[in-house]
């Protein structure tokens, strides 16, 4: 996983909060980051099971991207596909 990481053309680090467990990963191997996103930093609570939400994933979704310039609009949503009836506005 490290010699891919070191290889990649873009290298984005997505830590679940200000502990940095990936960033530490990845600099105590060397491996340069080139974007970095903190999920609790958006707003978005961290809990220790897999029940994900699509909104929370479609808003670190569009933090990754806002940090690129050859990002898509703001205004496309990312993320997963939501069911009808789900609103992430709020």
């Amino acid at each position: 996983m490290i010699r891919a990481a070191k290889d990649a053309q873009e290298r984005i680090v997505i830590d679940g909060c200000p502990t940095g467990c990936a960033r530490r990963i990845m600099d105590s191997n060397l491996v340069p980051v080139d974007r970095y996103v903190i999920v609790t930093e958006l707003g978005i609570i961290k809990t220790h099971d897999f029940d994900v939400d699509d909104c929370d994933v479609d808003i670190i979704v569009k933090e990754v991207h806002d940090s690129d310039e050859k990002a898509p609009p703001a205004n496309l949503l990312v993320g997963r596909r939501l069911k009808e009836g789900d609103d992430c506005s709020s």
